[in-house]
């Protein structure tokens, strides 16, 4: 939200933010594993671990008198390789820079 922030120049007042869990467990290793060592494991060496938190998130950030146009973006650690990458999808109505 900073980052929306420091691109809009507006300070942001209002935030709605939808959160979901898209993987309900995850799978731990049941031992160590070197991470460029060429070994495949097989299902049986992994345990099932239950999550309990969201990891995927879509918020629409406001600023006083932008009601309509709102930025909105999403983030999530659910997506492999995408741990850095928070697409914006920036609103082009007036008062908005191009």
């Amino acid at each position: 939200m900073d980052l929306i922030e420091f691109l809009t120049g507006e300070r942001i007042a209002e935030v709605c933010a939808d959160l979901a869990t898209v993987f309900e467990t995850r799978k731990k290793p049941l031992q160590s594993v070197a991470t460029f060592s060429g070994r495949m494991l097989e299902p049986e060496d992994y345990e099932q671990i239950p999550m309990g938190t969201e990891d995927y998130a879509t918020v629409r950030a406001g600023a006083p008198g932008r009601e309509a146009s709102y930025p909105t973006f999403s983030d999530e650690i659910a997506g492999a390789g995408a741990e850095n990458l928070t697409p914006i999808d920036r609103p082009t109505g007036p008062g908005w820079a191009s």
